[in-house]
């Protein structure tokens, strides 16, 4: 029993039948599918659209004030409906990355390097650094969004040779 519960106090009873629960306070049955928040697909389809098209869109709220990242119909932070989409440099610098030398095979190849990176708005997301060994990636090389045509909407990046220097292998 759980501390401050009287003698007489029952714990709710869940009976999964097909989907119906009792409802543990008035004794009725209610749909689980009541009770599901229904998830909003626009978020993920504009960002990948986008992506598609070479540019990096986020959702801005502008309640709080700050980038959504990954994108998603409410601010985690507020918990605002996202009302504004803004597009993004594309540039950013690598944050931390890891090199998997046996990769899925949906991302070709191996040796295939994740990276966080830094956007210079700010956020920091998860993606796939292309075009480069993995030798030539360290923390701190600029990278920018990689040309639509490379990757199948995957967010990827490719070394920035404007900051890293023509080969992509300088070091700051």
């Amino acid at each position: 029993m759980r501390a401050g519960a009287g003698a007489g106090a029952r714990q709710p009873a869940r009976y999964p039948i097909r989907g119906l629960d009792t409802h543990p306070w008035e004794g009725g049955l209610v749909s689980i599918a009541d009770t599901v928040e229904v998830v909003d697909l626009a978020p993920a389809e504009r960002f990948s659209g986008a992506l598609a098209e070479g540019r990096l869109e986020l959702p801005f709220c502008t309640r709080c004030q700050s980038l959504v990242w990954y994108p998603r119909a409410r601010c985690p932070v507020c918990m605002t409906g996202i009302t504004r989409w803004v597009e993004l440099s594309r540039r950013g610098t690598v944050y931390s990355y890891t090199v998997n030398r046996r990769p899925p095979r949906n991302l070709g190849p191996g040796p295939v390097v994740i990276a966080y990176v830094e956007l210079d708005e700010g956020p920091r997301i998860l993606a796939q650094v292309v075009g480069v060994s993995a030798d030539a990636v360290h923390i701190g090389a600029g990278v920018e969004l990689a040309p639509a045509g490379s990757t199948s909407p995957r967010l990827a990046f490719a070394l920035d040779t404007a900051v890293n220097g023509r080969d992509g292998a300088g070091q700051l």
